[in-house]
């Protein structure tokens, strides 16, 4: 979406004083229809905040996804889900609820962590 734009007022009056056209000037350089060619400055409050939620939910998205794939492949590796030590080995123990899950506690950095089930 558009977060800014540029405006090439020019009066109609000569003597008049011409307001900001709001861009910053590349020199003598023509673009389309032999107009002016100039950095845009004057923001699009719409565009910006639009293009800023875009562009955060999709970083987040990948932050998060890179996180819970790695997760995944640790846990069906059977590796701790924190400091990836291999806790193959490493006797399972509940939880407090009789009905969570079985967990190992890593003896790396001390977390507990779901026991991988073998199929």
């Amino acid at each position: 979406m558009r977060s800014m734009v540029s405006y090439l007022d020019q009066p109609s009056d000569p003597a008049a004083v011409s307001p900001p056209d709001w861009r910053l000037d590349f020199g003598d350089t023509q673009g389309p229809m032999d107009l002016p060619r100039g950095l845009p400055l004057r923001p699009l409050p719409l565009g910006f905040l639009l293009n800023t939620l875009i562009y955060a939910m999709i970083g987040s998205a990948l932050l998060f996804a890179g996180t819970s794939l790695r997760r995944t492949i640790r846990r069906r590796r059977g590796q701790c889900l924190h400091c990836g030590y291999d806790l193959r080995g490493a006797p399972p123990g509940p939880l407090d609820a009789p009905d969570a899950p079985e967990t190992v506690q890593c003896p790396e950095c001390g977390r507990r962590s779901p026991v991988a089930r073998q199929a």
